[in-house]
């Protein structure tokens, strides 16, 4: 048997946070993802290259000897997948799980990033698709993953197949305390709460770097300090890392409800951001609305080690199981 681990986007950082899970693994490891995806994460860590197969096609075909699937991700262009739901045990991360309700919440076109044109074609026409493919994926499918466990309850309700938690981060070595406050906004200027970063004005500290997008640039400059320095995404992800470790504070002035496509995600609830995560990992101070809960970070890698393993034996059972029939 083998386990094949899928990452049909480019959430490469969840293949580095599964590490400790992959390299203890008690059968052979397939990653299926793209060149670029690999590329990323052999770089962060090359201990990857030798540890585990992988498969970078551009369309990789189902597995013919026996596997248990686990999707870290999938989102957007599941069709493919299907075959291998249908064919293999599978478990799936939600990261964002209001794609997956019973009822879509969806927001008004003046909240959503789409143009005009394209929020009618998602709203009216592809939405109808993609919830018919929402069903078949809970339906064939045999267990679902939170990406943090403050999604859990919320999973719960609105899954009618077995979610388990599998904790993606635990405590870090402590870093070098830098004396900045970090602002990680980038791409998601729209859900600044400017009221929550307003009450924050007059706690800043002397320097204050903010990760932002280019074309983010002059609506920050309009709103951040005057002395806030600039960093401009995408940068190596050992540099991003970097950032939040050697941070005094890092802030985070997020609403608690923030959009993703046709649906509004609820953070803490339905939805959790990895930039969170890597604050709460180096135990830094955090600042962000007091209504977006927290988890309880671990204090190693051996959780998810073990529940890692508690998700590869069951679907192992329901794979011979199935089988067996």
């Amino acid at each position: 048997m083998q386990i094949v681990i899928i990452e049909p986007h480019h959430h490469f950082d969840v293949l580095l946070a599964l590490q400790p899970s992959i390299f203890k693994a008690s059968h052979p490891v397939l990653i299926v993802c793209s060149q670029s995806c690999r590329e990323k994460v052999t770089k962060a860590n090359p201990a990857f290259e030798e540890k585990v197969r992988w498969n970078t096609e551009t369309n990789p075909t189902c597995p013919h000897e026996p596997s248990v699937l686990f999707f870290s991700s999938l989102q957007y262009k599941r069709s493919h997948w299907l075959k291998w739901i249908k064919t293999w045990p599978t478990a799936i991360m939600i990261h964002n799980a209001n794609l997956y309700a019973r009822v879509l919440p969806s927001i008004p076109r003046n909240e959503s990033k789409y143009q005009p044109l394209r929020f009618a074609l998602e709203k009216h026409i592809r939405s109808v698709f993609r919830n018919q493919m929402t069903e078949k994926i809970i339906r064939f499918s045999d267990v679902f993953i939170p990406f943090s466990s403050t999604q859990v309850t919320f999973m719960c309700e609105n899954f009618d197949k077995p979610v388990q938690s599998l904790s993606i981060i635990w405590k870090q070595e402590e870093g070098i305390c830098g004396d900045y406050d970090f602002i990680p906004i980038y791409g998601r200027t729209p859900d600044i709460d400017w009221d929550f970063f307003q009450g924050l004005k007059n706690t800043l500290g002397d320097q204050i770097i903010c990760l932002c997008h280019r074309n983010e640039y002059e609506t920050c400059k309009k709103m951040f300090p005057s002395r806030t320095e600039y960093v401009f995404s995408p940068i190596p992800h050992l540099d991003y890392v970097r950032w939040f470790q050697e941070a005094k504070r890092i802030i985070i002035p997020f609403k608690k409800k923030v959009s993703f496509g046709l649906s509004r995600e609820i953070l803490g609830s339905t939805k959790y951001l990895w930039r969170i995560y890597w604050a709460l990992q180096f135990d830094k101070t955090l600042l962000m609305p007091e209504n977006i809960i927290r988890p309880e970070i671990p204090k190693s890698s051996l959780i998810q080690i073990r529940q890692f393993r508690e998700i590869m034996s069951f679907l192992e059972r329901r794979m011979h199981a199935k089988n067996s029939w």
